[in-house]
């Protein structure tokens, strides 16, 4: 790992991750990449999910010239009071590539490793890693019974599951102080002392999009989802983001 990420937090897996093996369903590691986004967006100061901009009134069919002017210059008095169209950001296209399984009860570090800031888009690339000294097939101290042969009768649950179940299983809490430290100084050596196994990484592309008012006719209308460009305070500040981040860590 040569540079520290652009941005990253720890996370906890609970019951409610993971199959009845124990081990984190497959889908929540989308969960686990998409909070990571939105914890940048908070550090940031921004909104990670609902944004305002200009909206349009659309017609729902073609207005001639002159009516289109007549419309124009009719609402041209009311542009002010004009409603706001609501953005937000969905998913458009994602690539995960699962590595090794993420256990109950494990801590682990999600990453935005580099982003690339489109017109109406944003490319992320992201990490899964557990933590250092919490590699899951030594994260967890036996209790005195650990060498005792479990019961015939669950000998199909998974291992894990008989662990906890019988109770030894001692989950160990691994301080976050270090996470602080290393978010706040930004070290790539700090950073790397954090994690240890890479566990999934993931090409993410998140695409922005509008919400504009088709008009059917006098008395009636409805919402059209359209892609929009990113709005302008977004883009400037991820940008600087992006910039400050590259400053910091050049050679």
């Amino acid at each position: 790992m040569s540079s520290a990420p652009i941005f990253y937090h720890p996370y906890q897996t609970y019951i409610h991750h993971t199959d009845a093996s124990g081990i984190v369903y497959h889908g929540n590691y989308l969960s686990f990449y998409e909070h990571c986004r939105r914890d940048w967006f908070a550090d940031l100061g921004l909104n990670g999910y609902f944004f305002t901009g200009p909206s349009h009134q659309i017609p729902r069919h073609d207005l001639t010239h002159d009516a289109v002017n007549d419309k124009s210059n009719s609402s041209h008095l009311h542009h002010h009071s004009e409603p706001e169209a609501l953005r937000h950001f969905v998913v458009a296209d994602a690539h995960l590539k699962y590595m090794e399984p993420i256990l109950l009860d494990s801590q682990i570090i999600v990453t935005i490793d580099q982003v690339e800031v489109r017109p109406a888009s944003l490319i992320f690339y992201q990490s899964l890693y557990s933590v250092a000294g919490m590699d899951q097939s030594t994260d967890r101290t036996l209790g005195p019974s650990a060498n005792q042969s479990h019961d015939n009768s669950q000998a199909a649950t998974p291992d894990i599951v008989q662990d906890i179940a019988h109770d030894m299983v001692k989950p160990k809490r691994n301080s976050i102080a270090d996470y602080y430290i290393a978010k706040n100084q930004q070290s790539p050596k700090l950073f790397e002392s954090l994690v240890s196994t890479k566990l999934s990484q993931a090409k993410i592309i998140i695409a922005c999009v509008k919400h504009d008012q088709l008009i059917i006719d006098e008395s009636h209308s409805t919402l059209k989802v359209r892609p929009t460009r990113l709005p302008h305070r977004i883009k400037q500040t991820l940008l600087s983001a992006l910039e400050t981040h590259k400053i910091n860590h050049a050679l």
